[in-house]
C-alpha cells in the first residue's frame, strides 16, 4: 500500500468463525488500493485465490458436507443473507467473494466453475461506499471487498467486528488521500472533515 505511514501496528487482528474465500484478478490484486491487501491484515483466516494468470487458479477445496458454502454476490433474485439464516444451519458456513473491476468480478462469477455453481446471497440495502479512492459510477451495491466482507459479518458475528474492519478501511482511506495531497478535494473522505472523527474510528477499535 502506498501511504505515507504503515498501517500495520494500527490495524485489529481480527478471527472469525466464518470462513472467507476471496477469488480475485491478478491485476487487480496487485493495485495498491485493492482493499484484499488490508483484509489480509486484518483478518489471517482469509484465503486468496489469484486468476487472470496464465496458469488456472486453484479452485481451492471442495465444499463437503460438513460446512456450507455461498457466493456474496449483488444478486437481487438471491436470498438476503440475514443473521437467522446464518444461525439457522449449525455446520460451517464459508463465504466466497469475487474481487476486481466490476467487469472482471462479472466474468468471474461467469466463468469460474468455483463461483458460477455455488449458491448466491446479497447483502441488505445499506449506505453507500465510504472507499473514496477511485473515480467509478456508484450506485449503493458498489461496494469495495472489504466493506462487503465488513457487512457481512456484522450480520454474522456482530456490529463489534464490523465496526473494527470499517476503522481499517477509514484510516486507509484518510491516508492515502493524505498522501495523494486530496483531503482538501471533492473525494476528501467525510472522517477527514469531521471533528474527532479519526480519533473515534480508533476507538470503535
Amino acid at each position: 500500500m502506498i501511504v505515507s505511514e504503515c498501517l500495520c501496528g494500527a490495524l485489529a487482528r481480527i478471527s472469525t468463525e466464518t470462513d472467507l474465500v476471496v477469488v480475485g484478478h491478478v491485476f487487480e490484486l496487485d493495485r495498491p488500493t485493492n482493499t484484499v491487501h488490508l483484509a489480509q491484515l486484518m483478518l489471517p483466516g482469509l484465503t486468496v485465490l489469484r486468476r487472470g494468470q496464465r496458469d488456472p487458479a486453484p479452485a481451492g477445496p471442495a465444499p463437503s458436507r460438513a460446512e456450507r458454502r455461498a457466493l456474496l454476490w449483488p444478486d437481487p433474485s438471491a436470498p438476503e443473507l440475514t443473521a437467522e439464516w446464518a444461525h439457522l444451519d449449525p455446520r460451517p458456513l464459508t463465504l466466497v467473494l469475487a474481487d476486481g473491476t466490476w467487469p472482471q468480478a462479472r466474468r468471474a462469477v461467469r466463468r469460474e466453475p468455483a463461483l458460477a455453481n455455488l449458491p448466491r446471497l446479497r447483502l441488505p440495502d445499506g449506505p453507500p461506499t465510504r472507499f473514496w479512492l477511485r473515480r467509478q459510477r456508484r450506485t449503493d451495491q458498489h461496494l469495495c471487498t472489504l466493506e462487503a466482507i465488513a457487512r457481512a459479518l456484522g450480520i454474522i458475528e456482530g456490529h463489534h467486528v464490523e465496526a473494527q474492519l470499517l476503522a481499517g478501511l477509514d484510516l486507509f482511506v484518510h491516508r492515502t488521500l493524505k498522501s495523494r495531497g486530496r483531503l482538501n478535494g471533492p473525494q476528501a473522505h467525510p472522517l477527514a472533515h469531521r471533528p474527532g472523527g479519526l480519533n473515534r474510528a480508533r476507538e470503535d477499535r
